[in-house]
Parts: C-alpha cells; structure tokens; sequence
C-alpha cells in the first residue's frame, strides 16, 4: 500500500525480517531499532539477575546466626553449643550458624570479665547472641556475702552489657540449676549449707539472682532474655521425676546429655523465638540417644513455660515466698482479697485491684504482679510466688 501510514508499517516488518521491501531510507531505522531493542533486553536481563542476587544475599543475611558462649563447666559438660546446633539444625533447618565460646572450669563471669581471650572475643563484637552463664552457686548468694558475687554484678553491667549494646547484640542469660541434692555436693561450706540446704531452696535463690542479673545487664541499656533451665528443672522434678533424676551427671551437678538437652532447648526458644511458626515439632527432630519421643515433647515444653495474663481468677489459691531464706511466708488469694496464713490463722494483708494495664497490684502497698509464668509469679517489690499443691510449693517440694 501507498500513504503515510505504509512506512512505519514496513519499518517495523524490516526490524523483524529484512526483506526486498526495505527501501535505503528505512534501513538505518530499522538497525537503529534492533540495536535499542537488544539494549532494552540486556537492561531487563541485568535488573533480573541483580535482584535475585539482592534477594538470595537478603536471605543468607537473615539465616545467618552467630552465638557466643561465656561460661564454665556447666557450659562445656556435654558441650552446650553443640547441643544446641543439633537442635537448630533439626528444628529450624537453614541456618548457617557460627559458634564460638570462652569457657573455664568453675569460673565466674567477673573471672571471665578478666580474661584476655574472653576480653577479645566480647569486644570484637562479631556475634548476634552473647550467652552468659554465671558458676552454678555463685547467682544465689546475696552480693555482700561473697565478693565474687559483687565482682559478677559488676562485669554484667560494666563489661559484658555495654559490649553487646555497642555490638547490637542480644545478651541471653541461662540460668544455672539447683543441684539434686543442694548443699551436700556444694563442698563443706557452712554458708552454702544454710542458704542451700536442698534443690528447693537452691533453686529459688538461683531464679532470684539470675532475675537480679538482668536488671543489671538492662541497667546498662542491654537487650536481655533470659532461659530459665533451672525452673525448667523443677518443673521437671515435680512433673516428672523420673525425667529429672537423668538431667544430672553422676556428681548430682553437672548436666548429663539429657540435662544439657532440657537448657538447650530453652536457648533455642529464646533465639528463635520470632521463628516460632517455623519450629519442626521437638519428638520428630534430634534429640540426645536414650531419649524417646514422648520424652523430648515433655523436656521442650518444661523448657518454655506458659506466659498467663495475672487475673483475680489465675491467681486465686494457695502460694509461698520462694526467696526467704527461713521458713517461706505462705499466702492465700481468694477472691481479691489476699492472707498471709500463719499457724493455720488468716491474715488479711488487703486487696488484688486490676489497672488499665491489665496488672494487677497488692493495695494498701501498691506493689503489682510483672508477670506470671506457669506456676511463678514474679512482683515489682522483688517478691516471687510458687503455687501450692496440697500444702506443698509446686515447683520446690
């Protein structure tokens, strides 16, 4: 055809298929045309290839995880990293995980504060999670006891946590345990024998200091978590006694496989916990040989108590003052009013009042429950609360 419509019409079947009809003026437009159109695709191809580049470095960025061990015996017996590396690899598979520690028989975290290989590794500051363990005693004794004590305080909030912050790490915390016998396999000391003279006993002291420890590390602007193992343990010891007997070596104070099993399974919570929809179910993942299915479902769920909104209802029954070092104040909540019950004699001490924040508070006094976690409730004052079965404290019978 003729007309000012025919040229673009045969230009643009010349930029597909040159042919006879190509006359010389359309010729350099149609070579002009495939050269833009190839630069076109190269451009396409290139913005396709650097995005999937940028995406496939954004994933390994997220799946990459770096932990740091700080800690002693109870740290290394049955090897804790690689413990938990085991349960990593199983349960949340595709992380590319890097483990270093700095550990030492027995030794104190203000001891490791004071090491040079623990200086270098802490101020390098090449880790996500900075994981502390203090010597296994050491956190349930009052600061003006042991200088030791004082020193760990000291480090927590002076070394470690002005360390991690400038790092952007996270400092998680894993609470030692009270040994199966208490004070009997804490050697020949008079104040241990007074403050530690069962697991019971031991162990509320332990959650207490460790509760301690964090204030420290937060005071020093840290991002902390802590895993409970050694409420672990006695949620064991009164759910399952069987299970709990096996979480201790022979010396009734170091882990055995399945007692660093039990602390490992909270460190995996507490760093994955934003992954959680993720988890593959602990029965049908790893677990330590010995242990059944049936078994590491109930070890993992001891590892990671039920957060529970404080309410009248929830807190309704009997309780002790796990942290006395005599005889433990007994309190009794019912309704909203609140006892201290004393040679089977009530008491009233006053009211539970709920607030807009969804707390409750003790009034008169003002004190208020900060949360309340299986069978423990923790208060502002610095009190904590265990349940009572059958005029028993659940956890530390």
């Amino acid at each position: 055809s003729s007309g000012a419509d025919s040229k673009p019409l045969v230009a643009g079947m010349c930029s597909a298929m040159p042919c006879s009809f190509c006359s010389t003026d359309y010729s350099h437009m149609c070579r002009v045309h495939r050269a833009s159109s190839f630069r076109h695709v190269i451009c396409v191809i290139t913005l396709l290839f650097t995005t999937a580049c940028e995406a496939q470095q954004q994933q390994r960025q997220q799946q990459q995880q770096s932990v740091l061990f700080i800690g002693n015996s109870y740290t290394f017996v049955n090897d804790l990293p690689t413990t938990y590396k085991m349960i990593m690899d199983s349960r949340l598979p595709g992380y590319a995980l890097t483990l270093d520690s700095s550990t030492g028989p027995g030794r104190t975290l203000g001891q490791a504060a004071q090491d040079a290989e623990c200086q270098r590794k802490v101020k390098a500051g090449r880790y996500d999670f900075l994981v502390l363990q203090d010597q296994s005693c050491l956190p349930g004794i009052p600061d003006s006891f042991f200088p030791q004590k004082a020193q760990s305080t000291w480090a927590l909030q002076n070394f470690f946590g002005p360390h991690a912050r400038r790092a952007g790490a996270v400092v998680v915390l894993v609470e030692t345990w009270g040994r199966r016998d208490g004070a009997p396999v804490c050697g020949d000391n008079p104040v241990l024998k007074e403050m530690f003279p069962t697991f019971a006993a031991m162990q509320s002291k332990l959650t207490s200091g460790y509760t301690g420890y964090k204030a420290a590390l937060e005071r020093a602007g840290a991002n902390v978590r802590v895993v409970r193992s050694g409420e672990a343990h006695a949620t064991l010891r009164l759910q399952a006694p069987s299970l709990f007997a096996r979480l201790y070596a022979a010396d009734g104070s170091h882990p055995s496989a399945v007692g660093q099993y039990l602390t490992a399974c909270g460190l995996f919570a507490a760093l994955n916990g934003a992954q959680r929809s993720q988890w593959k179910d602990p029965a049908s993942s790893w677990k330590p040989p010995g242990i059944t299915a049936e078994e590491a479902d109930i070890i993992a769920h001891a590892a990671v108590p039920a957060n529970k909104i404080p309410t009248v209802d929830s807190m309704a029954g009997d309780w002790v003052s796990k942290y006395e070092l005599k005889q433990p104040t007994t309190w009794r909540v019912r309704e909203s009013r609140v006892f201290v019950v004393a040679n089977g004699q009530e008491h009233l001490q006053g009211n539970l009042v709920g607030s807009v924040r969804r707390s409750l508070s003790l009034q008169p006094g003002g004190s208020s429950i900060t949360q309340l976690v299986g069978d423990t409730a923790w208060w502002s004052d610095g009190d904590v609360w265990t349940r009572v079965e059958g005029n028993q404290p659940a956890h530390y019978v």
